[in-house]
């Protein structure tokens, strides 16, 4: 199995899953293999279902073809499979007889034509995010003018980070919340406050959806300094700014070790919160 393509949803009732989903296109009809696990009955369980989807079918098969899970992300009652070149997939891992899959686009402004992806890291620009108890959708999209996939930001260049939410009621209609550039964040906020790098890892803040929590990396040095930034997009006022490495300060401390290897592999938070269904269950 593939950890990237697995991933876990708790019921409030204190049933969990886990499921990995791989795919299966004979012909132009797409199949999703889903490997299941489901603790009320305590046991994996194999099967394949087709991909449902609407719109253009040439273009959601073709995109279909091409893809790469980014991340997987609960989302209510359904496990969501994350393209964020593409789109999401939509799993409801406990209907009845079998779970159902669906295909949903993001509100990309295109959409590749291949499987190519050497030139940007979109998994650590954009996230898809589930506020509203898992009735609405936030998608954030950070997108760079110097076309670096990850580096620092070249002399002059900026970026802009737009926000997209879905209201799960039937509509399946994505709409623009906001658009902020780095001149108008920049502009707003001094450089102690908002450092003058290129935001990654967006997260949304689930309690206040308008405030997105970023990792800001100063570059040059094997050894990075790094943010944790929050920052109110209704304002685009930062809210709070936290050092989170020390960069070479940390040389000889007990954080060395997470900052050499923080530096060397950047990677996001991981929000959870199985661990509060762990008393259900002996030790």
């Amino acid at each position: 199995m593939a950890v990237k393509s697995m991933g876990l949803l708790t019921r409030q009732d204190g049933e969990f899953a886990v499921a990995e989903m791989l795919f299966h296109m004979p012909m132009d009809t797409l199949f999703a293999d889903i490997c299941l696990f489901r603790s009320s009955a305590n046991k994996w369980t194999y099967m394949r279902v087709p991909v449902l989807h609407s719109g253009d079918h040439a273009l959601d098969t073709q995109q279909l073809c091409f893809w790469v899970t980014g991340s997987v992300v609960p989302v209510g009652r359904w496990l969501c499979w994350i393209d964020y070149y593409r789109g999401i997939l939509f799993c409801d891992l406990f209907a009845k007889p079998n779970p159902t899959v669906s295909y949903l686009r993001l509100p990309l402004d295109e959409f590749p034509k291949t499987n190519n992806r050497s030139r940007t890291c979109s998994w650590m620009y954009r996230c898809v995010s589930a506020v509203d108890d898992g009735n609405v959708v936030k998608f954030v999209d950070f997108a760079r003018s110097d076309d670096i996939g990850y580096g620092a930001l070249r002399p002059g260049a900026g970026f802009t980070i737009t926000c997209h939410t879905l209201m799960l009621d039937g509509v399946d209609k994505w709409d623009k919340d906001w658009t902020v550039t780095s001149d108008e964040l920049w502009s707003a906020n001094p450089p102690e406050l908002l450092p003058r790098e290129a935001p990654t890892f967006p997260q949304v803040n689930i309690d206040r959806p308008h405030v997105v929590h970023f990792l800001l990396t100063e570059f040059g040095y094997v050894m990075k300094k790094m943010w944790v930034v929050a920052i109110d997009m209704s304002t685009g006022k930062v809210e709070s700014c936290s050092q989170y490495l020390n960069g070479r300060d940390d040389i000889g401390t007990d954080r060395e070790k997470l900052t050499d290897w923080r530096s060397i592999c950047p990677m996001p938070f991981l929000p959870c919160e199985f661990t509060r269904y762990l008393h259900r269950f002996p030790r």
